[in-house]
């Protein structure tokens, strides 16, 4: 038996090695880096959440102006010092912004508006780099709602801003921590495709293994503290037992 559990041990833990050393890196990574410097937040300006005091039509009237045959949402928001709806059609992908005074359409909204809306959330002092329309689904930093804006500026931690074309909201802020973050997830969570599958069976096979590694040398220790115990108390029984002979 003991032979058997330590042979077992032994290829687990050569076969699982890798990734709990990798679960190991990762996690010291995450718990060293503030989350709220890899979202982008200390760089972010804090914005009034009181809407001004004015007339402003119901949602029922901006519903009537609607395109979408299905409403999944509407609610109300302040962008850029303006009082929008925001109304989200059956799939949550599709969404339309009207004004709240007016009820005029709002969207999309154009680069020089994404531009300011950018330059008014970032709170450093570089300059934007570069603006692009996103239209097509990216592996990479960006797997939200599109279309959407970049707003690239000329830090020294690369951030970008995403803003959602249609809508005006900021979707995401992107920069190299978060970068890094991400593809360090990726490696902890075993999903290289999508990077947010928590329940993929790559990752669950390989906790199975893990944990059973672990409880073979849990047990491999115990059985062998008993194995020298045993030998310990025999050498000892020795001399007396020839004496008695």
């Amino acid at each position: 038996m003991l032979k058997f559990i330590r042979n077992l041990h032994k290829w687990i833990a050569v076969g699982i090695g890798i990734q709990v050393l990798l679960w190991m890196l990762t996690g010291v990574y995450f718990s060293w880096i503030s989350i709220h410097n890899v979202r982008g937040e200390l760089d972010s300006a804090v914005y009034e959440t009181a809407l001004p005091k004015t007339d402003y039509l119901s949602p029922m009237d901006i519903l009537e102006r609607s395109t979408f045959e299905v409403v999944q949402e509407i609610h109300i928001k302040m962008i850029n010092d303006q009082v929008y709806y925001i109304v989200t059609g059956a799939d949550r992908l599709e969404k339309e912004r009207f004004h709240a005074a007016s009820g005029l359409l709002a969207s999309p909204i154009t680069e020089a508006e994404a531009r300011e809306i950018a330059v008014l959330d970032f709170t450093g002092d570089a300059s934007i780099r570069e603006i692009a329309l996103i239209e097509q689904p990216e592996t990479g930093e960006y797997r939200k709602a599109l279309p959407a804006w970049r707003v690239s500026f000329d830090n020294s931690k690369n951030t970008a801003i995403y803003i959602d074309a249609n809508t005006g909201e900021i979707t995401a802020r992107r920069n190299t921590l978060w970068r890094i973050f991400d593809w360090l997830w990726m490696l902890h969570i075993m999903d290289y495709d999508e990077r947010d599958d928590i329940n993929n069976w790559l990752l669950k096979s390989a906790s199975i293994i893990g944990a059973t590694a672990v409880l073979s040398g849990i047990t491999l220790f115990f059985l062998t503290t008993v194995r020298r115990r045993r030998n310990r108390l025999k050498t000892k029984l020795q001399p007396v037992q020839a004496v008695a002979d």
